[in-house]
Parts: structure tokens; C-alpha cells; sequence
């Protein structure tokens, strides 16, 4: 017969696994939900005639930046009035600025989209027009006589003009 002197060399499975386990931990358990997307940026735009050009006022403005716009706006035409409002806790940024007469139908939409926002179309607003939008956004600024004489100087006396045409995004 054979001594069995010696312990045999093995361990009772469910005493290797528990030791195991608390040793190395298993994995947390894998969501099923996917992450939430990053938030798209955001603008609407309206426009009038004002005589001697147009204004537009881009407003509703989320995660555009001021330089982009500005730039992208700036290739559009000789571009004044300027008129940038940062964000705060109870309305978004938005912008006022003037544009010729003899601009390009849908470059303000389409520098809106180069500068990194949305694909929109601007609404006309007739003179008083921005005052019936949403009651959150900001009213046109009134210009000086001397503001709308360097207007004047800068445009000249468009009395007759194509009337601007915004742009119209296809559905591909």
C-alpha cells in the first residue's frame, strides 16, 4: 500500500473560486444606454429692409461663436452695425448687424452654417417685425440720424432693390 503521508496537491474548487473572486473583482456591469449626443448648435434668424439695407438679427444663438459668425457673416458684404449680446441665464446670445443691398440670396444662412450652426432660413420681420417674434427676444436698436447718414453714405440711396431671398435647405 502507498503512505499517503503527503496532502494532495489540490484545493477544493469552490474554496479557489471564492478566493479568486475576492481578490480580483469582476467588472462593473456595462450600461445598455447609449451616451447622450452632444448638444447641436442652435440660431433663427429674421431680417427687414430698412431703406438703405437690410438688418438681420440672428438670435436663439447656442454654441456658435462670435468670431466664427462674424467672420463667416463678414464675406457676405460690407457688413456694420455689429451688435453682439452674450448669453446669460435667461436668453441666448443674438446679434444685429446690416448687410447691403446687393448681397448674395442665402449667404447670411449659409455663413450661419460655415461658422458651425444650423441649417436655417431667415424670416423677414418687416420693419417692426422682430417685435412680433418670441417676447424673449431683444428689440431692433435705433439708430441716430448720423448712424443712418453714414448708412446712407456707406450703401447709397437704394430706393428700388431685389427684395432678399433666404436660403432653402433640400431634404437629402
Amino acid at each position: 500500500m502507498i503512505d499517503d503521508s503527503w496532502e494532495s496537491g489540490f484545493v477544493d474548487p469552490p474554496v479557489v473560486s471564492s478566493s479568486y473572486s475576492s481578490m480580483y473583482p469582476p467588472p462593473p456591469p456595462t450600461s445598455t444606454e447609449p451616451p447622450l449626443p452632444p448638444p447641436s448648435p442652435e440660431a433663427k434668424c429674421i431680417f427687414s429692409d430698412k431703406g438703405f439695407f437690410y438688418l438681420f438679427e440672428v438670435y436663439g444663438i447656442r454654441l456658435i461663436e462670435e468670431s466664427d459668425l462674424h467672420r463667416e457673416e463678414n464675406g457676405c458684404g460690407a457688413l456694420t452695425g455689429w451688435d453682439w449680446h452674450n448669453a446669460d441665464s435667461s436668453i441666448a446670445a443674438f446679434v444685429f448687424f446690416n448687410l447691403p443691398f446687393l448681397i448674395k440670396a442665402g449667404c447670411v444662412e449659409r455663413a450661419i452654417v460655415s461658422a458651425g450652426g444650423p441649417k436655417i432660413s431667415c424670416d423677414k420681420g418687416g420693419i417692426n417685425g422682430l417685435e412680433e417674434q418670441e417676447a424673449n427676444v431683444p428689440v431692433m436698436p435705433i439708430y441716430t440720424d448720423e448712424e443712418m447718414g453714414e448708412f446712407k453714405e456707406t450703401y447709397g440711396d437704394n430706393s428700388t432693390h431685389e427684395v432678399y431671398q433666404p436660403q432653402i435647405w433640400s431634404e437629402r
